[in-house]
């Protein structure tokens, strides 16, 4: 009962997830990780992230959730 936009969103932000858990993505700021998980733009990728998650991506960052 999803859109295809919502579907595919939330799969881009499960693989933001992925690589802000991994300890060699420090190197990357989290505008670079939002456009290589396809994202096109810091508040595109800041309101799905906060959407699906709860959090902004600094904040899970931040937490390591």
């Amino acid at each position: 009962n999803t859109s295809y936009t919502d579907y595919i969103n939330s799969l881009r932000v499960e693989e933001a997830k992925v690589i802000i858990r991994n300890p060699e993505s420090e190197k990357f700021t989290l505008i670079a990780i939002g456009l290589e998980v396809g994202f096109n733009s810091k508040s595109a990728f800041n309101n799905a992230f906060k959407k699906y998650t709860g959090f902004t991506p600094s904040e899970f960052k931040k937490n390591k959730n």
